[in-house]
């Protein structure tokens, strides 16, 4: 009872139970409107990122089920799943630092009451579409890599 109760507490403590809060969701509704209105490519990579990270994770569950029906076939799968794994990584953890930019991106706009914003975070924005993509041209030859060496 006592680990529910300090479970509870975290949990307020870490999602916030404030009602004066605003939802999460709202917050990241105003973001996405700020994106959309000063770099319109950029939520565009960010959903390619998003989709492909999906994918990534899909061809990791598949093959963590086919290890698991067939455990004695482990050298076969684990590698492939080490190296989707790796990949997955990459790209979640490009995804984190995009997201974080904007984030921040977001709060000088807002501070410097669009004075400065825009024009700083059109130059970030450039930024950001261009680590996208480097984290998806990453994605994209290491499944090339990763699908010659299954055809062998």
């Amino acid at each position: 009872m006592k680990h529910i109760l300090l479970l509870i507490i975290f949990v307020c403590l870490l999602v916030g139970c404030s009602e004066e809060k605003r939802p999460l969701h709202a917050v990241n509704n105003e973001v996405n409107d700020f994106v959309q209105s000063t770099a319109p490519n950029l939520l565009t990579k960010i959903d390619y990122l998003s989709q492909t990270i999906n994918e990534v994770d899909t061809k990791i569950q598949k093959l963590t089920e086919l290890q698991n029906r067939f455990p004695e076939q482990n050298q076969v799968t684990q590698p492939r799943i080490k190296k989707w794994n790796r990949v997955y990584t990459q790209l979640t953890q490009a995804q984190k630092d995009i997201q974080f930019q904007i984030d921040r991106a977001y709060v000088i706009y807002k501070t410097e009451q669009e004075i400065e914003g825009t024009q700083q975070f059109t130059a970030t924005a450039q930024s950001l579409i261009q680590k996208a993509d480097e984290a998806l041209n990453i994605a994209k030859s290491m499944t090339e890599v990763i699908e010659e060496s299954a055809n062998y």
